[in-house]
């Protein structure tokens, strides 16, 4: 620590660029810091830094016998905490993963110890250095956030064992699905709105989830036991219902358990295949040489579909090459919502085929395929439907 603090005295009020004196590693007595990429201007990308910890100091030395979904959350449990602790400083930044728990990067566990990944904007007053503030950040903040996110008794273990099993048990759940012959669970009690369209926090006030009885299907978790909710069964499930039911927005929250939720987050007992995709139209969007002869044919001037490339695709030829994309991909389930889907891609109604021939028509609907896809591909559908259901 010593040897920064000298570094940064020497280049106080120099140009920014002086601080690319400082990139190297430093012993802050219990723990490595590493500054491992200086930014070469106050407005570009923040410094990347790390700080290593051996486990013995930091008390936590037990997490390294949990299993591989108890560990990712520790983890994130412990990006969080320093990000709770770094808001004192606007300077220093850790990625985190909103709602959802990623195994990310921001801490990784080795033999050795814990190791912290974050960013620091260095500061400066125009494009001089500012020394005695960075050293401030460096040595006299950062030291105590990092030590504060790395020692058991600084942490809140009840609460890091709670945020671990919760996850623990979702992993559990996703893993029950297939052999129950299911695609998703939704749980009794589960708050599935969410606070705004760009807010993915929980609604207050939300009424929570309750399953028919005639899908409800009890499954184990390891450690809060069993849970009772609605199973989503392999093969094509219609969600269907009036406006403001609730159609969309239990796609959406299936949509995105195939990742685990944090606890507190309203959706912890939603659990979906991971390999499950959600497809729509996307008007305007690129396609590079796909075979969409399955879904799209007889196009003008005779234009194969079988090796299909576009920079401005419509939106029914783009929902196809989501399909088809997904398809290739190894998706076991596909959800589709019909008010971000093409209708001419998913329908034709019986007085459109007496207008217009099958023969003449380029587009195979996707009724006329989800059949195909259960039989002969093993693949589910969900379709959230407001507008007509077709037997």
């Amino acid at each position: 620590m010593d040897l920064l603090i000298a570094k940064l005295k020497k280049i106080e009020k120099q140009n920014y660029r002086a601080y690319q004196q400082i990139k190297g590693s430093y012993d802050f007595t219990d723990f490595e810091f590493h500054i491992d990429h200086v930014q070469s201007d106050p407005y570009a990308a923040a410094s990347r830094v790390r700080a290593f910890r051996q486990w013995a100091p930091t008390g936590l030395e037990w997490l390294k016998e949990q299993s591989p979904a108890y560990q990712i959350a520790a983890r994130d449990y412990i990006a969080r905490q320093f990000a709770a602790f770094a808001k004192q400083e606007n300077s220093v930044s850790v990625s985190i993963t909103g709602q959802t728990v990623l195994d990310s990067t921001s801490v990784v566990f080795t033999e050795e110890g814990i190791e912290l990944r974050f960013r620091v904007d260095l500061p400066a007053e125009g494009r001089s250095i500012l020394a005695k503030k960075a050293s401030n950040i460096l040595t006299f903040h950062l030291p105590k956030y990092i030590r504060k996110a790395t020692l058991e008794r600084e942490l809140d273990i009840a609460d890091l064992k709670h945020h671990c099993e919760v996850v623990e048990d979702q992993v559990a759940l996703r893993e029950q699905l297939e052999a129950n012959n299911l695609v998703a669970f939704v749980a009794n009690g589960s708050v599935l709105p969410r606070l705004a369209g760009n807010c993915d926090y929980p609604m207050k006030d939300a009424i929570p989830f309750t399953s028919p009885s005639s899908m409800e299907v009890t499954l184990h978790r390891p450690n809060q036991g069993f849970i009772k909710g609605m199973g989503i069964p392999a093969g094509v499930t219609l969600i269907v219902g009036g406006g403001f039911h609730g159609k969309s927005t239990l796609l959406n929250a299936l949509e995105r358990s195939i990742y685990d939720h944090i606890p507190g987050d309203g959706r912890e007992g939603v659990v979906t295949l991971n390999d499950a995709c959600k497809i729509k139209a996307e008007d305007g969007r690129s396609i590079h040489n796909l075979n969409l002869s399955n879904y799209i044919n007889h196009l003008p001037f005779g234009k194969q579909t079988t090796d299909f490339s576009t920079q401005d695709a419509s939106g029914s030829t783009s929902q196809a090459a989501w399909l088809q994309e997904s398809i290739e991909s190894g998706a076991s389930a596909i959800m589709i919502d019909e008010d971000t889907s093409a209708t001419n891609f998913m329908i034709r109604d019986e007085r459109m085929q007496a207008l217009v021939s099958k023969g003449d028509e380029p587009i195979t609907p996707f009724v006329d395929r989800v059949g195909q896809l259960r039989d002969e591909l093993n693949i589910s559908t969900i379709i959230v439907m407001g507008d007509r259901v077709t037997t």
